[in-house]
């Protein structure tokens, strides 16, 4: 359990991906939709496993973000588990109330 997972808005993938990369690069082991759904896999089965499975959350905050229902989905399973969330801000943005409390980066 020693896996992050990275919840992010598509639009925002150049950002989380360059993210991913770099803590990858870093030692860190991510769990990233683009790069770990093999082919033939149910999107949608192999993140929920994934997020159940984590140690945490790297959610990436935007403004698109906070309005995607998958990644309020992810967050919610995640804390509903007691899962550490790590949210990073990329842009300004309207906090979710689950989040509203929590110290970014």
């Amino acid at each position: 359990m020693t896996t992050y997972f990275l919840s992010y808005a598509r639009l925002d993938q150049e950002f989380a991906l360059r993210l991913a990369d770099d803590l990858i690069a870093a030692g860190a082991r991510v769990w990233v939709d683009q790069y770990d759904i093999q082919p033939s896999q149910h999107w949608d089965r192999a993140v929920e496993s994934a997020v159940r499975s984590c140690r945490g959350v790297i959610v990436v905050l935007s403004p698109r973000s906070v309005a995607s229902p998958n990644v309020a989905d992810e967050v919610a399973v995640a804390l509903d588990d007691g899962k550490a969330v790590i949210p990073v801000l990329m842009e300004a943005c309207k906090l979710p109330l689950r989040m509203a409390r929590m110290q970014f980066i």
